[in-house]
């Protein structure tokens, strides 16, 4: 899913009721506040642009796949978490030991 899509008051951040009314359905609540936790690496209760892009970016990275446009994003939300867990002190529940979303990412190959 691209950034914008997440933003859905287009106010250049992320909130948590953002991410809950954009996934919802698609993943539980403990789980989109899981995500929340992993994307907001500065502790604001926002995600800004900068913060999606370094962790999907991460994400790719850990996973080591090189994606097309067409292909799904999958996030690998046990890796990010122990490889954030380094930058960030992360107070989430053990909630999610091995977990992947999948999110569809934009034509263009971007994350925005």
């Amino acid at each position: 899913m691209k950034f914008q899509e997440l933003d859905i008051d287009g106010s250049g951040s992320i909130t948590l009721d953002e991410l809950k009314a954009t996934l919802f359905g698609a993943a539980s609540d403990a789980d989109i506040e899981f995500i929340m936790s992993l994307f907001d690496l500065d502790n604001s209760n926002s995600v800004e642009l900068e913060e999606f892009i370094a962790v999907a970016s991460l994400n790719d990275k850990i996973l080591g796949k090189k994606r097309t446009a067409d292909e799904p994003l999958e996030l690998d939300l046990a890796q990010l978490r122990q490889h954030l867990q380094q930058y960030k002190p992360l107070q989430v529940n053990d909630m999610v030991s091995s977990h992947s979303s999948v999110f569809s990412r934009p034509k263009n190959n971007a994350y925005v």
